[in-house]
């Protein structure tokens, strides 16, 4: 096969390979947290997830894709607070991220980004979302948890 018919019949491959190849997406997990109601360092029962069907948080569970970037954000559910998290931190069975921890940034303090790692389809992880609550009136630096799950999609 001549060069000029291999580049042709891979613009065709590309082009009817289906809407997955380059599916990736930026899915954002939003938490909201009624803040006069936490008690305890496990946050299970006074938060709650987008799209969240489940009453226990603990049972909360995003479906993702190979490399889709999962964006994490606090909201207060009332008042003047913020919710900052802080990080993300496999807890149990696979981990689909490059590492086990995942922390916020100084350029986006209480926002935690990850990527899913190729590979990683059919896995479920645990984690424990770790986040503060600022201006709250509350003293020191409490960390509060919460611990959803991810399930990476399998190939079609």
């Amino acid at each position: 096969m001549k060069l000029y018919e291999r580049i042709i019949l891979l613009i065709v491959l590309l082009l009817f390979s289906g809407p997955g190849l380059f599916a990736q997406i930026t899915r954002t997990i939003d938490l909201y947290v009624d803040v006069a109601a936490l008690n305890g360092d496990d946050a299970y029962g006074q938060g709650r997830f987008n799209g969240q069907q489940v009453a226990d948080s603990r049972e909360f569970l995003v479906q993702v894709d190979p490399g889709d970037t999962i964006v994490w954000r606090g909201f207060p559910t009332s008042g003047e607070s913020r919710i900052l998290i802080r990080q993300i931190v496999h807890a149990g069975n696979d981990n689909v991220f490059e590492s086990n921890v995942l922390r916020d940034s100084r350029g986006e303090p209480g926002i935690v980004r990850g990527v899913i790692q190729p590979g990683t389809e059919g896995f479920l992880m645990k984690y424990m979302l770790m986040f503060q609550v600022e201006g709250d009136g509350r003293p020191g630096n409490r960390m509060y948890k919460i611990d959803p799950k991810l399930q990476v999609k399998t190939a079609r």
